[in-house]
């Protein structure tokens, strides 16, 4: 597979570099390489194929790595969402209105005049 590198505003100490990543066949043989979380969903990474950035050890998900960076969501119509890498807290963390969890730290959605927080697999749900 030829490298495909894009410059993400999550990761910029390296260009993100498209890869296969290799998985364990059904018999369990053939390349053992350990499980990729994605950085931001935090969810495996399950897809043959992810951005990463194997100096700092940084995978995206191909659709985490092409969400907007603004959204408007019917959750909260009256102002944009602004995609963050992170929380942008004190704190660094913060609870999705949608779902409640609390102290996500990762790819999150805000409005900062409200302090309104949709991490992105919630984001993505109803739009």
């Amino acid at each position: 597979m030829e490298e495909e590198g894009i410059q993400h505003f999550s990761h910029d100490e390296h260009p993100l570099i498209m890869i296969e990543l290799q998985k364990n066949n059904d018999n369990g043989d053939g390349d053992d390489k350990k499980v990729e979380i994605c950085y931001g969903c935090q969810k495996q990474i399950l897809e043959p194929t992810a951005y990463c950035c194997f100096s700092c050890n940084f995978f995206l998900h191909k659709p985490c790595a092409e969400i907007p960076l603004q959204i408007t969501h019917p959750m909260h119509p009256q102002h944009p969402l602004v995609l963050h890498k992170e929380p942008p807290y004190s704190s660094g963390s913060c609870t999705c209105h949608a779902c409640g969890q609390k102290g996500w730290k990762f790819f999150t959605y805000n409005c900062s005049l409200c302090k309104f927080d949709l991490d992105i697999s919630c984001a993505s749900q109803d739009r």
